[in-house]
């Protein structure tokens, strides 16, 4: 297939979970010198058309930033806030990547996007742990629009059991240690530690 004839990639830093484990807001976590949110932003915007942060309404003030998608159905986790930038702009494609991610290269970006099937409804990482799909580091396409949808209104399941019962096309990570997710304190610590 044609890569100029794919739909056009947007990003999506989703920056709206609550950070409950963690005890504070995890996108405003110091790992590179600026807050994670903002890293994460910088990290994929340079591989996308437009690049947006998806957060609560209560959230917007603290991005300063015009780049909002504002999630439309709250407290629905990340499978709402895909859908919402989806119903922001539904012919676009979005590589969502969540801000907790804190050992993710620019290269691993790079091996999802040069690996992207729009034949399928995702492209995503497949776990080093469960062999399951990331749904939070992946490029959902505009087919998965419809899915979203009834997955939001009847089964209310979430992105990762979507991706795996719709055969999202998934990939090995180069290295499985970008794919660890800062949850709690000691992740911080520990991987703040790793990258001094």
């Amino acid at each position: 297939m044609d890569v100029k004839n794919f739909p056009e990639l947007n990003g999506l830093v989703l920056v709206g979970g609550k950070s409950s484990r963690m005890g504070k807001d995890k996108g405003f976590l110091d790992y590179h010198g600026l807050p994670q949110r903002e890293y994460t932003f910088r990290l994929i915007q340079n591989f996308c058309k437009m690049t947006w942060f998806s957060c609560r309404e209560d959230q917007v003030a603290s991005l300063k930033s015009n780049n909002v998608v504002i999630d439309q159905f709250p407290n629905a986790g990340p499978l709402g806030a895909i859908l919402s930038a989806f119903r922001q702009n539904l012919n676009c494609a979005w590589l969502v990547v969540a801000c907790d991610l804190p050992l993710l290269k620019k290269e691993t970006i790079q091996k999802l996007i040069d690996h992207r099937n729009p034949a399928k409804i995702a492209t995503a990482y497949k776990s080093p742990v469960d062999h399951k799909p990331e749904p939070l580091i992946a490029i959902w396409e505009p087919s998965a629009l419809p899915l979203l949808e009834k997955s939001m209104s009847k089964e209310k399941s979430g992105p990762r059991k979507l991706l795996m019962m719709n055969e999202a096309f998934l990939i090995n990570p180069d290295d499985p240690e970008e794919l660890k997710n800062a949850n709690n304190p000691e992740d911080f610590r520990e991987i703040k530690s790793r990258l001094k």
